[in-house]
């Protein structure tokens, strides 16, 4: 495949006097010299981020969602610390997180222990001392606050910003579900436990005892409305703003609000049938509502539309506005275009799997992925396989094959489209069909992100050697 681009590579000066001390055995790999270029194309810019020490726990490595900053933890002699972007923060006797970067990629957290006590730090100020966490610090959508449950000798308290909350037998956290923090920031909600009984504190008041409730309450998207499920006795049913609906056998899925706030959804179970209740009307009884569990979001981005999979017998099928559609081997959860006119789903037959996009089935393939709607709607894609490996196929045409790839980004005005492959012990980006330079495979993996119409970034690695990659397209 042709290579059109060529690379900068900004001066850099690097010691590798850590790793030598430390007797190790092979030094730092360099970079590959960049390819040559075959015409005009792409600029590609590398600026380093780190060098990864040694002795760096490679699993808790984390790429902040801007994909321009790094953290890992690394043991120093008999004690651990954080290192991001380079800078080593305090030694400890543990650090037991990976960093935990803010939205705005800003802020970071994580938790360490020194003589017993452990700590959550945040921009290097650490809290009070606890006996153990249960939770990872959460920042707020706007990336201002930041929460944590703790545990002191029998009891559990929520933290925020520092400052400690009433104390329970139990603060009921489900990662990855847990954000106690509403879309707007101005609220707070989670779940307690006083002896046998479950409650949802929500801006610091506690609400009716249930005896159990277990998942975190949810917010609307205008952070006006909350909603969570309960049982009592042997009946479970979903509360809405306060106020209890009607009970069911068993409630499935943890309630969801549409875009708009206006609507509530969920999964409950009676009598061996699924179905959704949306806005306390409930649908039909199926075998099993298979997909997207617990995560289940049915509404389109508008909220004028719902969608589904659902099985009765062997047969499994997509529920489109309440219309059932074909029925296949199995379906995957249908996933609308952004402006909510299109659908689009993985279906299998005979052990074959293919795209079913507004009703119309695809290509056959040994396995296919999710599929992706671009930003204007038009266009389609998603990851394939066969015998020949993993390939993206974009608007119904196939690309080069890999030993793996992973799901495609669109750019933000449609037009292009990226994705990530591996190929042996290397890992390059794929735009429009060309490919760029390779680099090790990522501790992280790679996410690209489109920075404009013809400009993204993505890390990449070489060796010990931690990079922020900018590819200008021209």
């Amino acid at each position: 495949m042709t290579r059109l681009y060529r690379i900068l590579r900004l001066p850099i000066v690097i010691s590798l006097l850590a790793f030598v001390l430390a007797g190790c055995a092979q030094s730092t790999p360099a970079p590959p010299p960049p390819p040559e270029s075959t015409g005009p194309g792409w600029e590609i810019t590398e600026t380093l981020i780190t060098e990864i020490d040694m002795h760096a726990v490679y699993s808790l490595s984390a790429v902040s969602p801007d994909g321009r900053r790094f953290g890992y933890p690394t043991e120093v002699g008999p004690k651990m610390l954080m290192v991001v972007d380079g800078q080593k923060g305090k030694e400890f006797t543990a650090v037991w997180s990976q960093p935990i970067f803010s939205p705005d990629s800003q802020r970071v957290g994580y938790i360490a222990e020194t003589d017993g006590k452990y700590f959550v730090v945040v921009d290097g100020l650490e809290s009070s001392g606890y006996d153990y966490f249960r939770s990872l610090p959460v920042f707020s959508p706007d990336s201002r606050q930041v929460a944590f449950v703790a545990e002191l000798g029998d009891s559990q308290l929520m933290v925020v910003d520092g400052t400690e909350g009433k104390r329970y037998d139990k603060v009921i956290t489900r990662f990855p579900l847990f954000n106690p923090f509403s879309p707007d920031n101005r609220r707070f909600a989670y779940t307690a436990q006083f002896g046998d009984k479950q409650f949802i504190v929500l801006d610091g008041v506690e609400g009716e005892r249930y005896d159990f409730i277990g998942e975190p309450p949810t917010f609307s998207p205008d952070s006006q409305r909350t909603a969570h499920a309960a049982r009592v006795a042997d009946e479970w049913l979903v509360v809405l703003d306060g106020v209890a609906g009607s009970p069911h056998q068993f409630v499935v899925s943890p309630p969801i609000f549409s875009p708009d706030s206006r609507q509530m959804a969920y999964v409950a179970k009676e009598d061996g049938r699924k179905f959704i209740v949306i806005d306390g009307a409930e649908g039909k009884g199926y075998d099993d509502i298979t997909a997207g569990i617990p995560l289940f979001n049915p509404f389109s981005p508008d909220s004028r539309r719902f969608a589904y999979a659902a099985r009765l017998g062997d047969a499994e099928f997509a529920v489109v506005d309440g219309v059932e559609g074909k029925r296949h081997d199995s379906v995957s959860l249908p996933v609308f275009s952004p402006d909510s006119r299109r659908i689009a789903y993985v279906a299998e037959e005979n052990g074959r799997k293919f795209i079913v996009i507004d009703g119309t089935e695809g290509k056959r393939y040994d396995d296919v992925y999710p599929p992706l709607f671009s930003p204007d709607s038009r266009r389609l894609a998603y990851i394939a396989q066969d015998a020949g490996g993993q390939f993206v196929v974009v608007d119904g045409q196939e690309g080069e094959r890999y030993e793996a790839a992973k799901t495609p980004v669109f750019s933000p005005d449609s037009q292009r489209v990226a994705h990530v492959a591996k190929d042996g012990l290397r890992q390059l980006i794929v735009i429009d069909g060309v490919e760029g330079p390779p680099y090790d495979t990522s501790l992280s993996g790679i996410n690209i992100i489109f920075d404009s119409p013809d400009s993204l970034h993505h890390i990449g690695r070489f060796g010990y050697l931690i990079y922020l990659v900018q590819i200008e397209l021209g």
